[in-house]
């Protein structure tokens, strides 16, 4: 059975928080460490919030081995250029799909201020129901909050 890990993120630049590396962590790391441990795949994350080119270093990683690695993508949301972005994001190179984390100060309030409603362009783009996370959300993860959330605190 293939073993496929399901978030790595990849970067070059940037200050990482805990519990991630100190130090860039480079595709060559990635397949290093996957063929030291038997993965077959990998999801790459793209961590924006500490290496804004990373969605472009994800894009290499899938260009270099096709086979090892897709991307959940973490476009713009917020400038002028995000709506076209996003209308053709799912082009780019082992591009699934999109993943967004709310967590530092300039966007922690997108997914209740209307930031997101560019979100309809996305599921648009590609044709599935909209799935954001909602972590930053204060009434996340609290009782009744998240029917669907597999922590059973929230149910």
């Amino acid at each position: 059975m293939p073993i496929v890990d399901a978030q790595v993120h990849l970067w070059r630049t940037g200050v990482a928080r805990p519990p991630h590396l100190d130090t860039p962590f480079l595709v060559e790391d990635a397949i290093r460490g996957m063929d030291e441990a038997g993965v077959e795949a990998a999801v790459l994350h793209p961590p924006v919030s500490w290496d804004p080119d990373s969605n472009e270093q994800a894009v290499a990683a899938v260009q270099a081995y096709p086979e090892r690695f897709a991307i959940l993508g973490n476009p713009p949301l917020d400038t002028p250029e995000s709506p076209a972005l996003i209308e053709t994001w799912k082009e780019r190179p082992g591009m699934l799909g999109f993943r967004f984390y709310f967590g530092q100060p300039h966007d922690k309030t997108w997914p209740m201020d209307g930031t997101l409603d560019r979100l309809e362009k996305v599921t648009r783009a590609f044709k599935q129901e909209e799935r954001v996370s909602r972590a930053s959300d204060p009434r996340s993860h609290e009782p009744g909050a998240c029917p669907d959330c597999p922590r059973s605190s929230c149910r």
